[in-house]
């Protein structure tokens, strides 16, 4: 078996290759071990076929019910740009979002963050309230999000801020997926966090929720940004960096 690598930095790009077609099939229409590809273009509406693996009633913690609520925002997201009127699959989607908003507030903590069991735990999660802030400035579009708590969350990030630029973790994360692949297994402390990477992250949710590059908190994240960026050339994209330039 043999892979090849396909160029996507140019408009149009191709692969040659050369199969000797068999004769005769079997009942099957398949030679057994014979070569094969696959061709996909619409990847999300091939998902909105089996809409009911990703649109589903909120369950687990607060970090596993987020997941979910993103998964509906992209979903209309997805059929509002492309025109589809799938009115069941949109109205499913709007219905799971609010309960998996009304969810959402059960780990809301008094200091505006949000934590993966709420008040059982004694902090909350500056990944996970990142997390939040994001997905609920893009979910307003869709639904009713209350902006008093947007708000409040976006100030304890601020208050998360060290005098470095940098942002600390307060708290405890449990999903590596909430952080982008950085967690290394369950319950991931806030003393394991890479400063860059939750510094990063921390800046796209301030920005969706409106905050731009003139505020004095975007502006400290940057230069943390930029610091490690020179000592970690290899660890750090320029995405932040451009969605920055373009507020």
């Amino acid at each position: 078996m043999r892979s090849q690598v396909v160029s996507v930095k140019t408009a149009a790009s191709n692969v040659p290759c050369t199969y000797q077609l068999p004769t005769s099939m079997n009942a099957t229409g398949k030679v057994h071990g014979s070569n094969g590809g696959l061709q996909a273009g619409d990847i999300i509406g091939a998902a909105l076929n089996n809409l009911q693996y990703l649109v589903r009633m909120p369950t687990g913690c607060g970090e596993q019910n987020m997941i979910g609520f993103v998964s509906s925002i992209i979903v209309l997201n997805y059929l509002y740009s492309t025109g589809n009127r799938q009115e069941t699959t949109r109205q499913a989607a709007l219905n799971k979002m609010e309960i998996d908003y009304q969810h959402a507030l059960n780990y809301y903590h008094s200091d505006g963050s949000f934590s993966a069991f709420g008040d059982k735990d004694a902090n909350g999660s500056v990944w996970l309230t990142s997390f939040i802030v994001k997905s609920f400035a893009q979910a307003q579009k869709h639904i009713y999000i209350d902006e008093t708590v947007i708000e409040r969350s976006v100030d304890f990030l601020v208050q998360s801020q060290l005098e470095t630029g940098c942002f600390r973790e307060t708290g405890t994360v449990f999903s590596s997926y909430m952080m982008g692949g950085l967690g290394q297994g369950w319950g991931w402390k806030k003393q394991d966090t890479p400063q860059g990477a939750l510094t990063a992250y921390v800046l796209m949710a301030l920005m969706e929720a409106g905050l731009d590059s003139s505020n004095q908190t975007i502006n400290r994240g940057i230069k943390c940004l930029q610091r490690k960026l020179q000592v970690h050339k290899d660890r750090l994209d320029p995405y932040t960096f451009d969605h920055v330039g373009k507020h």
